[in-house]
């Protein structure tokens, strides 16, 4: 038997992902859950910035063995030039990283 440790389930880290949220002051935060029903490529996590009011989005991949496909690409980048926040998360801290990014008011926003 191999003593190789395996990276966390995306599911675990999903939920240790919106414990931290809520720990850092997020009031509402979604899990996403793909299916017929729901449009292809859609990040993991939807949740909201607290200071700001901004949309965080965030796909969630397992360290060392998760790849964002084109289409999770694709939407980063048109949630991003929409005006929220989006990236990927590998665990807390990246997911954190974000959330601070969307806390921050954009120069413009007066």
């Amino acid at each position: 038997m191999s003593n190789t440790r395996q990276p966390p389930l995306e599911r675990a880290i999903v939920a240790r992902i919106v414990k931290a949220l809520k720990a850092n002051g997020v009031g509402w935060v979604f899990k996403t859950h793909g299916g017929a029903f729901q449009q292809s490529g859609i990040p993991d996590l939807i949740c909201i910035a607290p200071r700001t009011g901004r949309l965080v989005a965030i796909e969630v991949k397992r360290p060392g063995l998760g790849r964002l496909t084109e289409l999770q690409a694709a939407t980063i980048r048109r949630i991003e030039q929409a005006g929220g926040v989006a990236g990927v998360a590998y665990g807390t801290e990246d997911a954190l990283r974000l959330l601070e990014a969307a806390n921050r008011r954009r120069s413009t926003d007066g």
